[in-house]
C-alpha cells in the first residue's frame, strides 16, 4: 500500500467512504452533493482564502480562551 498517504482530496475521500460503506454500512456512503463536487474536481471550501485570512490563526485572531 505504498503511497496510500498521498491519495488525498475529495475524490479519494469519496472512494474511501464507498469502501467503508461497502464493508460497514450505508452510514458511510457519501452524499450526492459530495459526489458532484468530487466529479467536478471542486473542494468543500467556499473561499480560496488561507486559514489565517479567515481568522483561524495568525494576527488578529480571537484568543482561544475567550468565550463569546
Amino acid at each position: 500500500m505504498a503511497g496510500a498517504f498521498m491519495d488525498v482530496g475529495l475524490g479519494a475521500s469519496r472512494r474511501r467512504a464507498d469502501e467503508l460503506a461497502d464493508n460497514y454500512g450505508e452510514r458511510f456512503r457519501p452524499t450526492a452533493y459530495l459526489r458532484q463536487l468530487a466529479a467536478a474536481g471542486s473542494g468543500l471550501g467556499g473561499s480560496s482564502a488561507r486559514p489565517t485570512e479567515r481568522g483561524l490563526g495568525g494576527q488578529g485572531s480571537p484568543d482561544p480562551g475567550q468565550h463569546r
